[in-house]
């Protein structure tokens, strides 16, 4: 059969890492300045009421992520990866809008209102990243690199976290003190007019190319008018599976990235605070960013499916560990458990993608990766909330969260040896992806690929 081999590949794969980085980019931002942010567009005679409303608004990124991977996954099989990709783009840099945002004070109700509606464009880009950036990558990649670029794009999730720790600390450097909180914490948002640069100039400039698989399909008449009916009826277990798969990701990403290490390690040790957490969460981010780079030529070498199944039981053995570690008390093994998670999580997120491409035929690959994934973070939603409980209950409830994590990677490991994936290798074989339906025109014998 006759290799795919696509040099345009690599454009993909470096457009992908700086957008989502980006994007990522934006949405940790606004954890890390929400407190300000609650005290200027939401000041009160409580601030912990403007601090709690900050806080609510912060969720309306987590309910439009799912809509995002629906409709983004949607429109990709219908208009096609690249275009949603720039959507995306787009609608992220939409944070740089926090930078001239008016206070409370002068503006009364449309400061809140604006930062509700920056949030929920920031919501709607991340759940596109994987119908569409995702799915653009690793079609685009050569034959022997789908694992290797898949996790290039992936890894603009910790470099993502790494870049606003790094552009947090240098605002707070050069605008220290009352001057931070009044408008120092705007600069930070500045970055976000990269994301538009990045949309704007690939729109002018036609790079990168669309998806070489898009682009057979749309030539040999495989195009699916209604992918998500064909989704539902004939991928429905890869659905529930890479939603299941999805679940555990965002709750292992909570744990390791969220407020969960800060709160725990500020409450367990006296002589420990929330900086000495945030500091561990970044060392934690630099181990996820190097072991996905590292973990990525590995995986196309072993397959996607051999590293994935090794990360979920190498997280499961290291899930009670990871408690004992952190409940020591010691800076130090709080560091060791964030290697422990950090290699585990990194191996996962470098062969996830091209996984979760090939578990989906390609008329409808993204509306099944959209579907999944956003139904994955939908379910999420109740398994965060556990985790950041956990971090403010009882000692022995760490525990009790430790054999959670150790029985839910368990799942992910059944999921991720028994399910089946229509596409193994040749993500270009366009019509032996296909099942027989009316819907879909076969070509003539002729046409089909040698």
């Amino acid at each position: 059969m006759e290799r795919h081999v696509d040099v345009r590949g690599g454009g993909a794969r470096w457009y992908g890492l700086a957008a989502v980085t980006l994007l990522w980019f934006d949405v940790v931002l606004y954890s890390s300045t929400v407190v300000v942010m609650g005290e200027i567009f939401l000041p009160g005679s409580d601030p912990a009421w403007a601090w709690a409303v900050a806080l609510s608004s912060a969720g309306v990124t987590v309910i439009f992520r799912p809509v995002g991977g629906w409709v983004g996954g949607w429109l990709v099989d219908r208009w096609g990866r690249r275009p949603v990709a720039l959507l995306a783009v787009a609608a992220g840099s939409a944070t740089t809008l926090v930078a001239f945002l008016p206070p409370f004070e002068s503006v009364g109700a449309v400061a809140p209102l604006g930062v509700v509606a920056v949030r929920a464009l920031q919501g709607l880009a991340v759940g596109a990243i994987w119908p569409s950036f995702i799915v653009w990558v690793v079609e685009s990649a050569p034959d022997g690199r789908r694992c290797t670029d898949g996790a290039w794009c992936q890894a603009g999730v910790p470099a993502g976290l790494l870049l606003s720790q790094g552009a947090v600390w240098v605002a707070q450097s050069v605008v220290p003190g009352p001057a931070y909180a009044a408008w120092g914490f705007r600069l930070p948002s500045l970055l976000a007019l990269m994301l538009g640069a990045l949309a704007l100039w690939s729109l002018r400039s036609g790079w990168p190319p669309e998806s070489t698989v898009l682009e057979r399909l749309r030539r040999e008449g495989h195009e699916c008018r209604r992918p998500l009916s064909h989704v539902l009826r004939t991928s429905w277990a890869q659905v529930v599976g890479i939603a299941t798969l999805t679940v555990i990701g965002k709750m292992m990403a909570v744990i390791m990235f969220g407020g969960f290490i800060p709160t725990f390690v500020e409450g367990v040790d006296a002589s420990l605070g929330w900086v000495d957490g945030q500091l561990a969460v970044g060392f934690g981010a630099a181990v996820w960013l190097g072991t996905v780079v590292v973990a990525g030529p590995v995986a196309d070498r072993l397959g996607a499916r051999r590293v994935l199944l090794f990360s979920q039981l190498f997280l499961a053995a290291c899930a009670l560990p990871f408690v004992y570690l952190l409940e020591s008390a010691s800076l130090l093994a709080v560091y060791a458990a964030m290697v422990l998670l950090g290699v585990g999580h990194g191996l996962g997120t470098a062969a996830r993608p091209a996984f979760v491409v090939g578990s989906f035929a390609a008329a409808q690959r993204g509306t099944g990766v959209g579907v999944a994934t956003g139904l994955g973070a939908l379910s999420g939603l109740v398994s965060n909330a556990l985790v950041e409980r956990a971090a403010v209950a009882a000692p022995g409830a760490m525990w009790q969260l430790g054999a959670t994590m150790t029985m839910c990677l368990l799942v992910a490991a059944v999921v991720v040896a028994l399910m089946r994936r229509p596409v193994q290798r040749d993500y270009c074989q366009v019509a032996g992806c296909l099942t027989s339906d009316s819907e879909h025109p076969q070509p003539s014998p002729s046409a089909r690929p040698s």
